[in-house]
């Protein structure tokens, strides 16, 4: 059988990594809590303390917590402490995946950042 990981190039350090040209840069942000939720995101939001429906397409988030909103009632909600959700189906209508390990977020940042986007 073909060893398919001779195709690709090693994966970088991305703890490490950061690209920068032409007023960009980017680079990896580790460590964060990561939720995704699922249904009624008004109970979601009574339910967490998390005001707001995310940031959509094009938009940038900011700050210690945000919500990135993904469908009309899907949003990831990222922090860099653990939030006070459990995981499962809530009976106010909503339902959190804990998504910590699945996404690669990254920040980018720089005076051509609206260029960019």
């Amino acid at each position: 059988m073909r060893n398919l990981a001779e195709k690709w190039p090693a994966a970088p350090d991305f703890a490490k990594a950061t690209l920068s040209k032409d007023g960009v840069i980017v680079r990896t942000v580790g460590g964060l809590n990561q939720l995704l939720v699922s249904g009624d995101l008004a109970a979601w939001s009574k339910a967490s303390g998390l005001a707001g429906e995310g940031v959509g397409a094009g938009a940038v988030a900011s700050g210690d917590t945000y919500m990135v909103r993904i469908a009309r009632d899907r949003l990831l909600a990222v922090g860099e402490q653990p939030f006070p959700i459990a995981a499962g189906w809530h009976a106010a209508g909503f339902a959190v995946t804990v998504m910590d390990a699945e996404l690669h977020v990254f920040e980018i940042k720089g005076p051509e950042l609206d260029r960019l986007i």
